[in-house]
């Protein structure tokens, strides 16, 4: 059996290292797994969802390699196509997929009891998000059991900076990685984000009126590890009510207690100066 011919060779060599840049081809490129992972990554920005034709044009690829990979992924449930309009969407397999991961279940688990429990005793709905990619995903809920509340949906992703779950989340990373992160809402003033930023880290928390919602303030607390990072955000969008029993400052302790008994399940011990 002969080796590998030096065109071979050559090509190989030619490849970008893992890592090089956003848009260069990895050393051990799959180019199947990279069409399909360029057509999951463009539906899951489409919330109207996209043809082939559509797809193939966004992707700067043909139709012929738009159309194998998409019968794949709706053969495999990822994708489904909308037979009036031809469009296809995600569907919710991945998030179904995120959700088996065992840190996540394993948070999930203790979160969902203790939220609902949460939003009787409050009467204001909450939510748990975590940082994916650029964004926040919210991966649990808990509805207030008042006839008039404010709720965010599981599943929904916004961008991270934009929200004080976010906000919470990202000032409990390193600091080396912020300015990445500020990079993506380059609308709003860097300033003032530094100072939102640091202003969280410090407090372990932010309490702001939410700037998407008049009437709504959002308190999030950050949920840490271990390692004192920050995995998940517990935040609650307090709708001010004339029936309500409990008010804002009576609600941010329990908010605060909640968040600190997520962390404590996790592995977080707080020094002795934490906020």
């Amino acid at each position: 059996m002969t080796g590998p011919s030096m065109k071979q060779r050559s090509a190989r060599q030619s490849t970008s290292a893992p890592g090089a840049g956003a848009g260069a081809r990895t050393q051990y490129a799959v180019p199947a797994v990279e069409k399909a992972l360029e057509l999951i990554e463009l539906l899951a920005s489409q919330a109207k969802g996209l043809t082939l034709v559509e797809i193939a044009a966004q992707l700067q690829r043909s139709m012929g390699e738009i159309y194998r990979v998409a019968i794949v992924l709706a053969a495999r449930g990822v994708i489904v196509q909308e037979a009036a309009s031809e469009r296809y969407f995600l569907t919710g397999k991945l998030f179904e997929l995120a959700h088996r991961h065992p840190p996540t279940a394993r948070l999930l688990d203790m979160a969902e009891p203790l939220m609902r429990t949460l939003a009787e005793r409050m009467e204001q709905s909450c939510h748990l998000a975590v940082l994916d990619r650029d964004a926040v995903l919210i991966v649990a809920c808990a509805e207030s059991p008042l006839p008039m509340n404010y709720r965010v949906r599981v599943g929904v992703r916004f961008p991270a900076l934009e929200t004080s779950s976010g906000v919470v989340l990202v000032a409990h990373q390193p600091r080396a990685h912020w300015e990445r992160w500020m990079a993506h809402v380059a609308a709003l003033p860097r300033a003032r984000l530094q100072q939102r930023l640091e202003a969280a880290l410090a407090q372990g928390a932010e309490e702001m009126p939410s700037p998407m919602v008049q009437g709504v303030t959002n308190l999030s607390y950050a949920v840490r590890d271990h390692r004192g990072m920050a995995v998940a955000a517990l935040t609650v969008p307090f709708l001010s009510q004339s029936v309500l029993r409990v008010d804002l400052p009576g609600v941010r302790p329990m908010v605060q207690q909640a968040a600190g008994t997520l962390s404590a399940f996790l592995g977080f011990v707080p020094p002795a100066n934490a906020p």
